[in-house]
């Protein structure tokens, strides 16, 4: 049995009152003229709220896919000392003994290159630092197309040079 109290509510016999509008209707707004008309409610439709993703069971709740890259550098890392630790290297036999000296070193070494680059950049003005980059950007182009010039003609000429020497020797 339901009693009607109010507008806004429906009283149960014996139970709590809940509101008699559902979620979702509004009433419309109404100008001065419209007073003595009752208020039309019009229903709105609610938004659904959707949940997607591509977590995979094993990832689920380990804090994102960065947590993940910067793990698997930790294990590699692990893995390297491991193997050096233990003599397991990848090093070939035809080395010289100058690269088998420098190869552990190699990674520390560019490591500390481009840190030290990265600090005398980094107290320069930002419009020198992007005037060098620019520089560097404009150069390393045009420096590559002449190198692959310079070995195409070294090529040219010793291809010509190995041609007049098989014709002499046909003579």
């Amino acid at each position: 049995m339901a009693l009607k109290v109010q507008a806004s509510q429906t009283v149960m016999a014996g139970s709590l009152s809940l509101p008699s509008t559902p979620a979702g209707i509004r009433s419309t707004r109404f100008q001065l003229g419209d007073l003595k008309r009752p208020l039309k409610c019009r229903r709105q439709r609610v938004g659904i709220a959707r949940a997607s993703g591509t977590a995979e069971p094993e990832s689920a709740g380990t804090g994102g896919p960065s947590l993940v890259d910067s793990n698997m550098m930790v294990l590699r890392k692990r893995i390297q000392s491991i193997r050096t630790q233990e003599g397991i290297n990848d090093i070939p036999t035809d080395w010289a003994e100058w690269e088998r000296s420098a190869y552990p070193n190699y990674r520390a070494d560019v490591y500390l290159l481009l840190s030290t680059m990265q600090s005398q950049l980094l107290t320069l003005r930002p419009g020198t630092v992007v005037g060098i980059a620019s520089v560097l950007m404009a150069v390393l182009p045009v420096m590559s197309i002449l190198f692959v010039s310079a070995l195409g003609a070294q090529l040219w000429s010793l291809h010509l040079a190995l041609l007049e020497l098989g014709a002499s020797l046909h003579q």
